[in-house]
């Protein structure tokens, strides 16, 4: 299990498994070209309970997320995951 912490103070679990499977690559490749299918390889990358659960963390004052700060969220979380897996 890798565990790491955003940028912004988030904390995650991901099952290395999860990393490594096929279909998160595929929805990883499918998101570079359609931003629509980001929320997809999201809910791959971390399942939809955590996925949810940082919707939340992101949210503003008036319970908005920006795409643009999930975006650097999800940016921050393959860069935790690539030192977690080097180390």
């Amino acid at each position: 299990m890798l565990k790491g912490t955003t940028k912004s103070g988030f904390n995650f679990e991901i099952n290395e498994k999860r990393i490594n499977d096929w279909r998160l690559l595929r929805k990883l490749k499918a998101a570079e070209s359609n931003p629509l299918e980001t929320p997809a390889l999201l809910d791959a990358m971390l399942g939809s309970e955590q996925s949810l659960a940082l919707e939340k963390h992101l949210e503003d004052e008036e319970g908005f997320v920006d795409p643009d700060v999930m975006m650097k969220e999800i940016f921050s979380i393959f860069d935790e995951v690539k030192k977690l897996k080097n180390s």
